[in-house]
């Protein structure tokens, strides 16, 4: 896949584990991701994603959380 990953991805609010890996997202990771409060798998590395990591505090439940190769900056806030 290729573009933005879509705002519209923190409405998934039941969502367990993302894996968006290896493809050709571009743009910033959406601030939305933050509102996945059942996640406890986030991996999304290997894309084109740029910008900082939205604050990820209300993900009570992660685990797992891969962003490598990517060009993001900044802290990782978890709870």
């Amino acid at each position: 896949m290729t573009g933005e990953i879509p705002t519209e991805i923190g409405r998934l609010e039941n969502l367990n584990e993302l894996s968006l890996g290896f493809n050709q997202f571009s743009g910033t990771l959406p601030t939305s991701l933050g509102n996945l409060s059942a996640l406890t798998f986030l991996s999304i590395p290997t894309n084109e994603l740029e910008g900082s990591i939205p604050p990820l505090q209300s993900l009570l439940s992660l685990n797992v959380l891969e962003l490598a190769q990517n060009k993001l900056e900044g802290t990782i806030l978890l709870s």
